[in-house]
């Protein structure tokens, strides 16, 4: 991710970042933010992209043609247990890209929640400061 930041920096690109979770929560402005950054007017096509009869010829076909679905929306929070040593590592760039590690941990299944957390919840609190 340092490359791309480092050649938004110094050299003069057109880039427009994209979140798949913000075309999942506003797909039509999502698509009109797109075409209008390649100076594209807006169709309402666009977002019936599943209507298209041609033949997409790629290896993702099927996913090509499928609806618009949010079953991957924050699939990363799956791993967080697992990748929580490296999060000082990764927390610049989760940032950078509009994500956060503050996730609600009470949120997730247990079986996902660090460690420190299930010990923390398995400890009696104490009134002592």
């Amino acid at each position: 991710m340092d490359l791309v930041e480092h050649y938004r920096a110094e050299m003069t690109l057109r880039y427009l970042p994209i979140r798949y979770e913000d075309i999942i929560a506003d797909q039509e402005g999502s698509v009109r933010r797109m075409l209008s950054f390649i100076g594209e007017d807006f169709n309402e096509r666009c977002l019936n992209f599943t209507e298209n009869r041609r033949y997409a010829r790629t290896a993702s076909y099927a996913q090509v043609t499928e609806k618009l679905y949010d079953r991957s929306r924050y699939r990363y929070r799956n791993y967080r247990a697992h990748l929580e040593a490296l999060l000082p590592i990764l927390e610049p760039v989760i940032k950078r890209l509009g994500y956060s590690i503050d996730w609600a941990e009470e949120m997730l299944p247990p079986a996902a929640k660090p460690a420190h957390v299930k010990q923390a919840a398995s400890k009696p609190k104490s009134d002592a400061a």
